[in-house]
């Protein structure tokens, strides 16, 4: 559809690959699906923008009901739960020598998002993360079943808490922000 609204005109060509840019550059989108999203949102505008109303129409229906069968089947969801870890880290150390072996015993999945300094001494790293799984653990006391949680995140963070030049350790589960 898109190929059909750009034609040979090189004009709309050039603002799509520009609109996409800016998209990309001010937003890290984190899933291909998003990109799938914005590509037909555009689409729909440039088709109502040069006027090709039949397409647009056709589009926003084929689109919506494509949208609507992802949702409901969770059609191209990942199923993992990933969370955005901050710390304050100082410059003078090696963070993947110190990390990562920590990371690999605790988490499932592990990419560093980012590195802002903070000053000259310590910089802000961000990493987006995906725990493993908790374990169940049965026990029984005096007679009484109960069951304790052991979670990676807890061992990951209380792990992390014991280098004593790591500070501002943070964690940002979704919209919530847990810091430590």
């Amino acid at each position: 559809m898109i190929m059909i609204i750009i034609g040979t005109d090189l004009a709309r060509a050039f603002t799509l690959v520009g609109a996409l840019s800016v998209v990309r550059f001010r937003n890290a989108l984190k899933e291909t699906r998003d990109v799938g999203f914005i590509f037909f949102v555009m689409a729909v505008g440039m088709a109502n923008g040069t006027r090709f109303y039949i397409v647009g129409i056709l589009l926003t229906v084929v689109g919506c009901g494509l949208m609507y069968f992802m949702t409901y089947t969770k059609f191209g969801q990942k199923g993992l739960a990933q969370d955005i870890l901050e710390l304050d880290f100082p410059v003078t150390e090696d963070y993947a020598q110190v990390l990562s072996p920590i990371f690999v015993r605790h988490l499932k999945y592990y990419t560093m998002l980012g590195i802002d300094s903070i000053d000259e001494n310590t910089n802000r790293i961000s990493f987006i993360v995906t725990f493993k799984q908790k374990t169940r653990l049965l026990s029984i006391k005096k007679g009484e079943g109960f069951a304790r949680e052991s979670g990676s995140k807890v061992e990951l963070l209380s792990e992390v808490q014991k280098i004593p030049f790591i500070s501002n350790l943070k964690v940002i589960e979704g919209s919530n922000s847990v810091e430590i």
